[in-house]
């Protein structure tokens, strides 16, 4: 029961990384998000059925485009495939072992941070390439965030003091700097972590994202990729640390936040 478990999460996984692939090359253009057949981005090509199979057509065509022969990004096999891996963490979550089968009162958050996951591999992409955190993502999936959160019992108060805390410190970043450390699009993460998490998630989803930053801008320091001064896309490190205590939060709490209370 598991194992079927976990298989059909991550073929769903798979096929919600496909469209994640879409929206967020669409979103980065800035065309048009109205249903419509996708395309080789090259040649503009419509795509058949058999192109359009998560990670098995881009191994079957070799990496490139079947009509035009340009490489296809690697983008897409890597976010299909993390997708999947993501949504059977978070299934796994869910799942009670003592029993095999995902309890049916949890069918409602799993669904809940099934979306979750989703809207943050968005941002994640759309902030690591581009650098943008597009309204059209963030807002809809705070005021989803908070909708769902409330109807499923969170305190608002919790949620409103995470998105105070999460929000709340980037503005006063973006403020001091005048948009120099941080940009708009991070106060907007901030809001939605704190609406996510509620204010223990906010405070773990924080110290992480700078445990994750601090590592990679040392490294890349190191290895003189950047220098001092130069621009980290930090909505990579706030959806990274917002998806890792959204699963993890209760571990990271009974470790490192309860010894200290």
């Amino acid at each position: 029961m598991l194992f079927l478990i976990y298989i059909s999460t991550g073929f769903v996984g798979l096929n919600v990384g496909s469209f994640l692939n879409m929206l967020t090359i669409r979103l980065a253009n800035e065309e048009s998000l109205k249903v419509q057949r996708s395309y080789c981005p090259h040649c503009r090509h419509v795509l058949a059925v058999k192109d359009l199979i998560p990670v098995i057509s881009f191994l079957w065509l070799k990496g490139k485009c079947r009509y035009c022969r340009t490489p296809i990004s690697w983008q897409y096999p890597l976010v299909e495939l993390a997708t999947a891996f993501m949504f059977i963490l978070v299934a796994a979550r869910h799942f009670e072992p003592a029993t095999y089968y995902i309890l049916p009162t949890t069918y409602s958050t799993l669904l809940r941070d099934l979306i979750f996951t989703s809207g943050l591999i968005a941002l994640f992409i759309l902030d690591f390439r581009w650098y943008i955190v597009p309204d059209e993502v963030s807002i809809p999936l705070i005021i989803f965030a908070l909708l769902a959160n409330i109807f499923l019992g969170i305190p608002f108060a919790s949620l409103l003091l995470g998105m105070a805390i999460g929000g709340g410190l980037y503005f006063l970043l973006w403020f001091v700097s005048q948009g120099r450390w941080v940009g708009a699009g991070d106060i907007r993460l901030g809001l939605l972590l704190g609406a996510i998490l509620g204010t223990k998630g906010a405070l773990a989803a924080l110290f992480i994202a700078y445990m994750i930053g601090g590592i990679i801008a040392v490294f890349l320091l190191a290895t003189g990729q950047k220098k001092f001064g130069s621009k980290l896309p930090m909505g990579t490190f706030l959806t990274m640390g917002t998806f890792i205590a959204m699963v993890y939060g209760q571990l990271i709490y009974s470790w490192f936040w309860q010894p200290l209370i």
